[in-house]
């Protein structure tokens, strides 16, 4: 993880309970960790927002693998546009601006991913949709209209010898990065050879 905030010029510190706390450049974008507080999300990303769009926030629970997290931070920088640089904090200091990724974006392009990847999903009364994998270990659900839910979650089920994990999006997190975290568990899994004891199951 440092190795990817050094090479796009983040700062980061370590807190005194452990915690890591990074900001982008422009300071816009904070990523957190607490790997140590049994009671809040080990990782956070926040995006603030501009005067035409909200901000979002993303949350994953301690199981969720950095590697996933990462493979987000990723996706946000390289959907993020540079801007001409403005002045920085001191006289004569530039600071390189980025356009970050805000707004909803469309639903409809997790769907169709869903859709291209064999998932099986409902939709209930409110007009939320719930998603299964192929597989049924891996959980989408999208919830555009329930105030009291976070509008996007991704869960994956855990094994005997590894816990499940969960991440979470309020409703102004860009569909795009919910897709490019999607794409990258999809892309991460590695298939699991058929056996005579699995087909006895």
């Amino acid at each position: 993880m440092t190795a990817f905030l050094r090479e796009h010029g983040w700062t980061w510190g370590i807190e005194a309970d452990g915690g890591l706390h990074a900001a982008s450049p422009c300071t816009r974008v904070q990523m957190g960790h607490r790997p140590d507080n049994p009671n809040a999300d080990t990782w956070t990303i926040a995006v603030d927002g501009t005067a035409r769009q909200s901000g979002w926030r993303a949350r994953f629970n301690r199981h969720t693998p950095a590697e996933l997290v990462l493979d987000l931070l990723t996706a946000l920088v390289s959907r993020s546009t540079p801007r001409p640089d403005v002045c920085g904090r001191r006289t004569g200091d530039t600071v390189p601006r980025r356009n970050w990724p805000t707004g909803e974006g469309n639903a409809n392009i997790v769907s169709a991913f869903l859709y291209e990847h064999g998932w099986a999903w409902v939709v209930d009364a409110d007009g939320g949709l719930h998603a299964a994998s192929p597989c049924t270990r891996v959980y989408v659900g999208y919830q555009p209209d329930n105030p009291n839910a976070d509008t996007w979650t991704i869960a994956v089920d855990g094994t005997a010898r590894q816990s499940g994990w969960r991440a979470r999006f309020d409703r102004h997190t860009p569909a795009e990065l919910v897709l490019d975290l999607l794409t990258a568990l999809v892309s991460r899994s590695t298939p699991r050879p058929v056996t005579a004891t699995s087909l006895a199951a």
